[in-house]
């Protein structure tokens, strides 16, 4: 995968749950790569505050 895919997917709430469930240490070549457990909690905070904006927007322009 291409590292600006893999950021993407980072962004995605089930790869950052699935860094937060896992119990072992992520592979010492892959850390580049790896999901970090701070940016997995900054995607669960980040997504509500997108979707809240988003539904705001589209609301007052159906609504116009």
């Amino acid at each position: 995968m291409r590292p600006l895919a893999r950021r993407r997917n980072h962004a995605m709430p089930v790869t950052a749950w699935k860094r937060l469930v896992q119990n072992w240490a992520p592979d010492p070549h892959s850390l580049a790569y790896s999901a970090t457990v701070p940016g997995s909690w900054a995607v669960y905070a980040i997504w509500p505050l997108i979707a809240v904006v988003l539904a705001t927007v589209v609301v007052r322009h159906r609504d116009v």
